[in-house]
């Protein structure tokens, strides 16, 4: 990622943040819009853990980021390409596929900022939240081919989840 030269490091951790706070939107807004609860709970899941990871970021990153406003960097997608659900009548595998994306745009991109910082732990937490994206990357692209090969799969099926 080249292009992430032209930036300093607090318009890059401006830039993940963005992209955390944009995660946790999109799943947020998937889970109050699908019926099947195994996928709406992965996605309140997934929603969860980007809010962890922008509380992370802004924590770890407060010496950096100072005390004001953080710069979030407008007309960028770095490292989340943008990712809107016009209508309830987009498929889910759709917008399943757009996350698969974004969720690895960000690997690459902790992956590639990673390698700016000389301070080994900071150098690890960002390695360890480009493979927490990796596994976003693997339970979405699992949803999806749920979603691509059974056309129902976000039918709501009564009495589905009760136990024993």
């Amino acid at each position: 990622m080249k292009y992430l030269d032209n930036f300093g490091k607090k318009e890059l951790i401006g830039m993940a943040i963005k992209s955390e706070i944009e995660s946790e939107r999109i799943y947020s807004q998937l889970a109050n819009r699908v019926k099947n609860a195994f996928l709406k709970d992965k996605l309140l899941f997934l929603s969860s853990e980007e809010n962890g990871h922008k509380r992370f970021l802004e924590s770890t990153f407060s010496d950096i980021l100072g005390n004001g406003e953080v710069h979030m960097p407008q007309g960028v997608e770095v490292p989340l390409p943008s990712i809107t659900i016009d209508s309830e009548n987009d498929p889910v595998s759709y917008i399943l596929e757009e996350c698969v994306k974004a969720e690895e745009n960000a690997r690459v991109f902790y992956e590639s900022i990673s390698e700016l910082f000389v301070d080994e732990g900071i150098k690890n937490m960002l390695e360890i939240l480009a493979r927490m994206e990796y596994s976003h990357q693997l339970i979405l692209e699992t949803e999806l081919e749920n979603a691509k090969r059974f056309e129902d799969y976000d039918t709501e099926w009564p009495m589905m989840h009760v136990g024993p």
